[in-house]
């Protein structure tokens, strides 16, 4: 009985850490188009990271543009 609670123990701290470490970090990616008048397409990309040290949630934004004719 001990032997089933000890690896029952085992198992449930495992998961938690690797629970945590997935949850650590999560990235979210948005792609927006647009046309113009001209004719113009404009693409954007947008990718938001989100980071949690400590207790601190720390927001990095990235934003990519490209146009083309």
């Amino acid at each position: 009985m001990k032997k089933i609670l000890a690896a029952i123990f085992a198992i449930l701290i495992g998961v938690t850490f690797i629970g945590s470490v997935f949850a650590d970090e999560t990235i979210k990616e948005e792609t927006k188009s647009e046309t113009k008048a001209d004719g113009t397409k404009i693409k954007k990309k947008t990718k938001i990271k989100k980071k949690k040290k400590n207790g601190d949630v720390k927001v990095e934004k990235k934003e990519i543009t490209e146009e083309k004719r």
